[in-house]
């Protein structure tokens, strides 16, 4: 029998491919899908208990955990594109300050430039090439490694984790892995791999 939470999950999806004008102002790409695959996963409303911690069930708090679980997916999703994009920026910048310190030398040799101003070009060269320091992004949602398409999981699970601790009080490790493999429709996220994510979280918030 259909809990209702599960069966607001359903009302979602009725909802959001409905084509209703408000609905479209509520609903992004990629919710419809990732909607069914909650709505269809059987652990859809276990997962929302043992958030809860056995709280009974209100539409206003399940409302909230359903549209805070499509926000997150969707910036882990712009988020994942955005680090990509600054990784590129990175590795051209990288490969300019090789150039210029490469005709540097040769001017150099060449007595083209004095070495005063050879120092001064390269210490110019050093402190513009690290790139990532002069983007003004949030350190935690920073993550350079995309190994085997990763990112977005670590981001979301970065995400996730904090705003669930922040609202209970509690780690929900598990039920984040879950929510995670439901929302970007994969398989084998881990309790360890949440725990990792959230940990380099609070190392990073730290420095």
């Amino acid at each position: 029998m259909p809990t209702p939470f599960n069966e607001l999950l359903a009302e979602f999806v009725r909802q959001a491919q409905s084509g209703d004008e408000r609905c479209k102002r509520l609903f992004r790409d990629g919710d419809v899908e990732h909607l069914k695959r909650w709505s269809e996963d059987g652990r859809a409303a276990e997962i929302y208990q043992a958030e809860r911690g056995g709280e009974e069930f209100t539409m206003r708090s399940a409302f909230a955990h359903i549209m805070i679980a499509l926000e997150i997916r969707r910036l882990a999703e712009s988020m994942d594109a955005l680090n990509k994009d600054i990784g590129q920026l990175e590795r051209g910048t990288k490969r300019l300050a090789s150039k210029e310190r490469k005709r540097a030398r040769k001017m150099l040799a060449n007595r083209e430039i004095s070495p005063a101003e050879f120092t001064t070009l390269m210490d110019l060269i050093k402190k513009f090439e690290p790139i990532r320091e002069y983007i003004d992004l949030d350190p935690q949602l920073s993550v350079r490694s995309d190994e085997k398409g990763t990112r977005q999981r670590t981001l979301f699970c970065r995400i996730m984790s904090k705003g669930l601790h922040r609202a209970t009080g509690k780690w929900h490790d598990a039920e984040v892995a879950a929510l995670c493999e439901i929302a970007l429709d994969c398989e084998g996220v881990a309790v360890e791999m949440v725990r990792s994510a959230r940990r380099e979280s609070t190392r990073k918030k730290r420095r």
